[in-house]
């Protein structure tokens, strides 16, 4: 019997795009899986759909338990914790499955029991499916994984993976209900971290829609920014640790990407005053970045006087590039 494969799928206010989604999965040539849509609240006509689209019983709509945060990302960790499946696929709800996807990285991890997950890169696509471009990664394989997956070299997006449920569950993955940016990037980071069993299929399975506008992506909030800053500060601190040969650059990669995103946060703030603020709340954390990354005292002094500057007119970009 084929293994069940379980396809999670956080959604809010979606109705006019997670049909599409359902419609992909419905349509797959691999039959053996549920699916779990799980609502954080929508007001718009989405239970009405899901009302239609459950008529088929691979497909469970639940709304989002009250004692649960709001999030998508306590959405995942509500159907992982519940899910039956052999094998997990996390989907966004405007996300499109490639035909064969669930076949072929099933048979991938089928045939292949040491691997903890099977992975595949995404094709973007912005309104068509006709106008795409493929989000290849530069490695699909790495000697030195924390290195390349922090550099950018080797990334995995949220849909692209179908983990083997057991590794996931067994090492208590979640995703981190604190973030509200970055949340797959650091899933995956933590992951890396303890270290995984996995290849990579040279081929695309899902079509990412980009640039919708609702999509969160474009939200630069505080909330959203200081989600940033906790994942790359998260890095810096974990990192050190990994004895990598390429650790001096990492460091300062880390602390140039702190700083910028540092820098970001201060220009939302709309007076000296808060500004200020923002600096005594972050202002630890930054310490610790140009001490733990080793930063010379001349660019010490350079990203000193870039705060000043920011603080007092709302500019010196410059001031906060770490090389």
């Amino acid at each position: 019997m084929k293994s069940l494969v379980s396809i999670i799928i956080p959604t809010y206010n979606r109705a006019h795009l997670i049909g599409e989604t359902l419609d992909s999965i419905i349509n797959q040539n691999y039959p053996n899986w549920e699916c779990l849509v799980i609502d954080d609240g929508s007001n718009d006509y989405t239970k009405e759909l899901m009302e239609f689209y459950s008529k088929d019983k691979r497909i469970k709509y639940c709304h989002h338990p009250d004692n649960y945060k709001k999030g998508a990302n306590a959405c995942r960790n509500y159907a992982l914790r519940n899910c039956k499946g052999d094998y997990i696929k996390f989907l966004d709800s405007d996300d499109l499955l490639i035909t064969d996807s669930l076949l072929i990285q099933a048979a991938h991890l089928q045939n292949n029991p040491h691997l903890d997950v099977s992975i595949a890169y995404v094709n973007y696509f912005n309104g068509s499916l006709d106008s795409n471009w493929k989000s290849k990664p530069k490695k699909l394989f790495s000697d030195d994984l924390v290195f390349d997956y922090v550099m950018g070299d080797f990334f995995l997006s949220t849909a692209g993976p179908l983990w083997r449920s057991s590794f996931l569950k067994e090492h208590h993955f979640f995703f981190n209900e604190k973030f509200y940016r970055l949340q797959d990037t650091e899933f995956h980071y933590r992951i890396i971290l303890k270290g995984l069993n996995f290849e990579f299929l040279d081929r695309a399975v899902v079509n990412y829609r980009f640039n919708t506008p609702d999509a969160i992506t474009l939200d630069s909030s505080d909330r959203n920014l200081g989600s940033i800053f906790k994942y790359w500060l998260y890095v810096l601190n974990t990192a050190k640790c990994q004895n990598t040969t390429n650790q001096k650059r990492m460091e300062r990669f880390v602390a140039n990407n702190i700083s910028l995103v540092f820098h970001r946060i201060l220009l939302n703030q709309d007076s000296i005053l808060n500004r200020l603020k923002t600096t005594y709340i972050y202002w630890r954390d930054l310490m610790c970045t140009l001490k733990n990354a080793n930063i010379p005292a001349a660019q010490k002094l350079k990203f000193y006087a870039g705060i000043i500057i920011t603080i007092i007119t709302g500019k010196g970009l410059r001031f906060f590039r770490i090389t």
